[in-house]
């Protein structure tokens, strides 16, 4: 059992306590090595969490790994630290470890608990497994909390008993990283982190299993991975938290290989995702190609809904919250391609302008610094008197910005439109 094999659980609950303390805008805490996210759970006062925070907490926690099905849950606020709410979440684990839940990477959205029978990822592990060498041991640079990470990072270790280092790239420089893998390691890893190894050429081991989900990685990325490191294996995995792996390829310009309990179907402009073992069918949010029952291609979200750092993004709720902005008039928010993936551009229509541009924008990065969670900030921001716009009435798209830097957002001039 996963929850038996040393420091798989410890890592899943660090995991999860350190979204917890990102959540509440106290990521910059957990840069400190002093700082453990541990140390929430015996002093929540210290991080600013009520006794009802905990509750939350507690509530969420208990959600994710079943706990809330064995009667035990309110262990968890009378066992406040770590060693407690492990020791409440094995003996529940024990008891019913039948499914698990987990929350779609919405940001401007709430997330969505999504619920998996362990049955189901044990079959995707199944699958994968004979797919790939079995390496000496895997090391996960995503959080265990989330699907991608269980999956790759607690199931499929545990399936083949072999160690996993859980790496914090947010808490290391890349070179770090790269002096703990080992040649034959398992690798897991986001595209933005794939797309930072190789365009700061990070030195890898000659032989390594790379797997790449949460988002596409970018072809040029991964054809430079594969030339670069022609003895290593580099698996893209497409899916969703909702549906879990779809499917997989291990070749540059190649359509996805479909898992073989999977069937492909369209309804009108969608494609319908069926599941052979139970029937079950569900509409996807992506376009597909089918090219045939095994075989497919993703041609991106059909819902305004993007993929920004393995988290989605609605344009259109980005849109809405930015016009609940004090003096703000209209708003337009584009997708724009850089060397670390996708990120946010914003036009902002103000009722009047700014007497210090300056200072505007110092207060309104602030104000995205609080209401945009997790993303990371826009790689620009335009004022404008008006909405870009063609001679049909339709938004188009604007210059990109060259400002400077004012507190972690790009700022430009004041633009009149014409």
């Amino acid at each position: 059992m996963w929850w038996q094999q040393p420091g798989l659980l410890e890592s899943y609950l660090e995991d999860f306590l350190s979204d917890a303390l990102h959540r509440r805008g106290l990521a910059e805490l957990l840069l400190d090595g002093n700082t453990r996210p541990e140390d929430l759970l015996p002093n929540p006062r210290h991080f600013g969490f009520s006794s009802l925070d905990m509750v939350e907490l507690a509530r969420c926690f208990a959600l994710a790994l079943g706990l809330d099905r064995t009667g035990i849950s309110d262990l968890l606020l009378a066992r406040r630290s770590a060693e407690g709410w492990l020791g409440v979440a094995r003996r529940s684990l024990e008891i019913d470890a039948s499914r698990f839940v987990f929350h779609t990477s919405g940001t401007t959205q709430s997330p969505k608990p999504v619920t998996h029978e362990t049955w189901r990822l044990q079959r995707e592990i199944d699958c994968l497994a004979t797919l790939l060498s079995k390496p000496a041991r895997m090391l996960s640079l995503v959080p265990l909390h989330h699907i991608y990470g269980f999956i790759w990072g607690i199931v499929l270790p545990a399936h083949w008993q072999i160690p996993m280092l859980r790496v914090k790239p947010e808490r290391t420089l890349p070179d770090h990283w790269a002096a703990q893998f080992r040649d034959g390691d398992m690798i897991i890893a986001t595209p933005d982190i794939w797309s930072l190894v190789a365009r700061l050429e990070v030195k890898l081991p000659p032989r390594f299993i790379g797997i790449s989900s949460t988002a596409p990685l970018s072809p040029e990325v991964a054809a430079r991975l594969r030339l670069d490191y022609p003895d290593a294996t580099l698996m893209e995995v497409f899916g969703s938290t909702e549906t879990a792996a779809i499917g997989w390829r291990t070749k540059d310009g190649d359509t996805f290989n479909l898992l073989p309990y999977w069937q492909l179907t369209t309804d009108g402009e969608r494609a319908r995702l069926v599941d052979i073992d139970t029937g079950d069918a569900r509409l996807l949010d992506d376009g597909m190609r089918i090219v045939n029952a095994t075989r497919f291609e993703p041609l991106g979200r059909q819902d305004q809904v993007i993929q920004i750092a393995g988290h989605n993004v609605s344009l259109t709720a980005v849109t809405r919250l930015l016009c609940t902005y004090p003096g703000m008039a209209d708003a337009l928010v584009r997708p724009a391609d850089t060397p670390m993936g996708l990120r946010l551009k914003l036009y902002c229509v103000l009722e009047q302008a700014p007497a210090s541009a300056t200072t505007w924008y110092e207060h309104f990065s602030q104000w995205l610094d609080v209401n945009l969670g997790h993303l990371p900030p826009p790689i620009s921001i335009v004022i404008g008197d008006s909405r870009p716009e063609n001679v049909m009435n339709k938004a188009v798209d604007w210059p990109d910005s060259t400002g400077k830097p004012v507190f972690g957002c790009l700022r430009s001039e004041f633009a009149q439109s014409h």
